[in-house]
């Protein structure tokens, strides 16, 4: 059986050739038209205290690079910085990286960040700030998934946050200076065509209207510069798990889980909805179509 650290060495191998990959697709996207803008994507989940303690505050700190800007802080900067190169160190792991590799990532930096949002997730003190990077990504994955006071849940567990993505935006925008596009923001339900052969699916529309709001409120409030908005995802398909009946789209597929059935499309409310939102450029956020 391999040891933990042949497991973060994989790891931290693999992140760091997907790194130079990215890096090495923006050189030839330039190459070929050098006024394109390529950026990179992001999964953001805003990080909360669960308590007032000093540790949970420390915490999210941690947590929030590891899980929201350690790739970032790569990609915009075009070289690893140092709380980087310590967990390295802390891991006893060496960059296989070449000088070449090293100035390309300082030539290629990204024009702009794109990222999703789905839920947030709160860390407490009692985690020990000395947990290597990669023991701490685990309480991480643990935490993610545990019930807010002060917000209501998914049946997948994800906290449903529409202050968290205005946060995550005035991260980002503060952090790195750069442009920013959401790519994805969703809302994943089980659901059956009724009898008129569509989805009156009011709590989509609601999500998203609230969603929309908040991302409207970073942009006119906070002077963010977010220049797009991109949903998940316009027909119903499977899920990051394979998951058929967790469905997102704004149409109807017409199969299940194990079935592929006749596989027609069926608009939604929401469908109608959202096409007006596009025609008003946002403007008309009413449920009303």
């Amino acid at each position: 059986m391999d040891s933990s650290s042949d497991i973060n060495k994989r790891i931290l191998d693999g992140w760091h050739h997907c790194n130079i990959a990215s890096a090495y697709l923006r050189m030839i996207v330039k190459k070929h038209n050098p006024q394109a803008l390529v950026g990179t994507m992001i999964n953001y989940t805003p990080i909360y205290a669960k308590n007032s303690h000093p540790k949970s505050s420390l915490n999210v700190m941690k947590a929030n690079d590891i899980y929201n800007h350690l790739t970032l802080d790569v990609l915009v900067n075009g070289e690893y910085p140092q709380y980087i190169k310590d967990m390295f160190a802390q891991l006893n792991y060496q960059l296989p990286s070449t000088d070449e590799e090293m100035q390309l990532l300082k030539e290629s930096k990204v024009d702009f960040i794109g990222f999703s949002y789905y839920f947030s997730f709160a860390v407490g003190h009692e985690y020990d700030v000395q947990l290597s990077p990669m023991e701490f990504s685990n309480v991480l994955q643990q935490e993610m998934f545990s019930s807010n006071p002060y917000l209501s849940q998914s049946k997948w567990g994800w906290n449903i946050d529409h202050t968290g993505i205005r946060i995550g935006l005035n991260d980002l925008h503060h952090r790195y200076h750069l442009p920013i596009l959401v790519l994805e923001i969703g809302l994943g339900k089980e659901e059956t065509l009724n009898k008129d052969y569509t989805v009156y699916d009011s709590y989509r529309i609601d999500y998203l209207k609230n969603q929309i709001q908040s991302i409207k409120e970073a942009v006119d409030k906070d002077g963010i510069h977010c220049f797009g908005i991109l949903t998940w995802g316009p027909i119903d398909i499977l899920s990051s798990k394979g998951e058929m009946k967790k469905r997102y789209g704004f149409i109807y597929v017409n199969r299940n889980e194990k079935e592929l059935l006749d596989m027609k499309r069926y608009r939604k409310k929401s469908f109608y909805w959202y096409q007006k939102v596009i025609k008003t450029n946002g403007k008309d956020l009413s449920e009303e179509v």
